[in-house]
């Protein structure tokens, strides 16, 4: 309260100085003394000190940094936004704050960074709030620990382990995290043995890459039991390691096809008529013919039971993007799967992307257990094992374990009832009347491998140059990838 002891009576004051001086008196009185808060609580003569005093994030940000935080406090003279905020670090829990432990201090502040902190270090926090007038209140106390200066990658973990083949094994990974390196500069190694649990070391090392999540495995040992682990390293040599999965090769013989489809062919012939399956033919009628036995004459006389669709005897179910299964009448998926045969099929597209109907592609195989001793041509990686790799690495229909097709594999959804193209073309659309690589090296030429041609059905393993002056797994020739459903 503002008081004054004039020098003379104010009754003898000439009138003008008189209401002057009141009217001075009274405005500073009003005014509370100049003092003021965002949302006073009251006009104390007492003043009152801060509430609302809290720390909201204490977070170690790096091993010498924490992040602090807090909202604005609240005062019964003091604006909210001209308090003066502190905060005090301490090795010591339960510390007093003082001039030792000061940290920061500003006036209105609501956040700040300590650095230049020890590593693998607990710390103890308070925030002091101080008025205009002095007043001060004290945070409770908030601790947190820095880490150790520069940790090893965590969340390293393998989501996927599939053997896609007797020699060959897809693994695929999230990325993982690091406190100092970005998750696309982690290198990831995947590591192999046979048997249980193992130290990943160089013995054991079958991948390493930067930036990628999915690779596929070749020249394993078939029908053998293996562990396998992801070992993330950081830019600073510190690695992370996963726990093991297991994953078992099948054998030599498990990617054979174990139920056979029919040729598609429901005509007879007849010398040089080719018509239906009736005595119409004459002497050539009931000698059994192929239109006239199999799964195919069961299915034009309405004998076949399918599980979804298909011309003659094939019996194929369309496959969205998701892996799921769609009727007959969709107009849009991504595979195909055989019910008969328990294959699901790649379909091509036309909209120029990695999948399009008209990309070709030169035989390679690193695996020297089944690329019959040479390897091809990697071709500036426009190869057939780059593309299978590729395929996996998107996760087509939700799988990863896609492969080269073998050359009786490919020759199963060949409709020999028709050509240009020699398929269903209801369910394989895009389809080019021309040869397809299948993954079956030749035994007696070890620069060759089978190809089938979907324009007649036939197959070869020379297709010779294709315009690239090479010929065998040189020849650039159209994919169509496989796995095994069943």
């Amino acid at each position: 309260m503002f008081a004054y002891t004039p020098a003379e009576p104010l009754i003898n004051l000439p009138f003008t100085k008189a209401v002057f001086f009141l009217c001075c008196v009274l405005t500073l009185t009003a005014c509370g003394g100049g003092g003021g808060s965002d949302t006073p609580a009251n006009n104390n003569a007492i003043n009152q000190p801060p509430t609302n005093v809290s720390l909201t994030t204490v977070q170690a940000s790096s091993s010498d940094v924490i992040d602090v935080a807090w909202s604005l406090a609240k005062d019964d003279k003091t604006i909210a936004s001209t308090l003066t905020y502190q905060v005090h670090l301490s090795e010591t829990a339960g510390f007093s704050p003082a001039n030792a432990t000061l940290k920061f201090s500003q006036k209105g502040a609501v956040s700040t960074k300590l650095t230049g902190l020890k590593p693998a270090t607990a710390y103890s926090l308070k925030l002091v709030v101080i008025d205009d007038d002095g007043a001060q209140t004290i945070s409770a106390e908030r601790t947190v620990t820095t880490p150790n200066i520069n940790q090893p990658p965590t969340n390293v973990a393998l989501a996927t382990v599939q053997a896609t083949s007797p020699t060959g094994v897809s693994a695929s990974w999230g990325a993982a995290s690091d406190d100092t390196t970005a998750a696309s500069q982690l290198t990831y190694e995947v590591h192999m043995a046979e048997g249980g649990d193992f130290t990943p070391s160089a013995s054991s090392l079958k991948f390493s890459g930067k930036n990628v999540l999915t690779t596929q495995v070749m020249g394993l040992k078939a029908a053998t039991a293996y562990t396998v682990k992801l070992v993330a390293i950081d830019a600073q040599g510190l690695r992370g390691t996963s726990s093991g999965v297991s994953v078992t090769t099948p054998n030599l013989f498990s990617t054979t096809i174990l139920k056979l489809n029919d040729t598609g062919i429901t005509n007879c012939a007849n010398y040089y008529t080719f018509a239906d399956c009736t005595a119409a033919i004459g002497g050539w009628f009931g000698i059994n013919q192929d239109g006239e036995v199999g799964r195919d004459y069961l299915a034009i006389n309405g004998q076949l039971t399918k599980v979804g669709g298909g011309v003659a005897g094939f019996d194929f179910t369309k496959i969205s993007a998701a892996g799921e299964k769609l009727p007959a009448t969709a107009t849009e998926w991504s595979c195909v799967l055989d019910n008969q045969t328990g294959l699901m099929w790649e379909v091509k597209t036309n909209d120029g992307g990695l999948q399009d109907a008209t990309k070709t592609y030169q035989w390679y195989n690193t695996d020297t257990s089944t690329n019959g001793g040479t390897v091809g041509y990697v071709n500036g990686g426009n190869n057939t094992q780059a593309f299978t790799q590729a395929i996996n690495s998107k996760a087509l229909c939700g799988y990863t374990d896609w492969r080269l097709p073998e050359k009786q594999e490919l020759h199963s959804i060949v409709n020999y009832g028709k050509i240009d193209p020699a398929i269903d073309s209801a369910y394989f659309p895009n389809t080019v009347s021309s040869y397809y690589w299948s993954s079956s090296p030749v035994a007696h030429n070890i620069n060759h491998a089978w190809m089938v041609n979907f324009y007649s059905g036939n197959d070869d393993d020379y297709f010779g140059n294709f315009g690239n002056g090479y010929g065998g797994k040189g020849d650039s020739l159209y994919v169509r990838l496989v796995r095994t459903y069943k």
